[in-house]
């Protein structure tokens, strides 16, 4: 029987901060900024994700699938 490798993704939302903080720097303080949260995160907790990135004042979400957007709103997130 083959071997099976399990992959994993792992998130640290300080990094995530700090690249998000980084980019927002390098960018028109009038341009909006669009997070991309699809296929559930890549299997991280795209709630989390979502979350921490909210409190840094994100403009918006993007999903790839319908079901995401909703997961996202039932978890209490309201930015578009």
């Amino acid at each position: 029987m083959p071997k099976v490798n399990e992959t994993v993704l792992t998130i640290n939302l300080r990094s995530l901060e700090h690249n998000f903080n980084f980019l927002k720097s390098k960018i028109d303080p009038d341009t909006r900024f669009m997070a991309v949260v699809k296929a559930f995160a890549y299997g991280s907790d795209a709630v989390a994700v979502a979350k921490h990135l909210e409190k840094l004042h994100v403009d918006y979400f993007a999903v790839a699938y319908a079901a995401e957007g909703v997961m996202l709103r039932d978890a209490g997130i309201t930015t578009p």
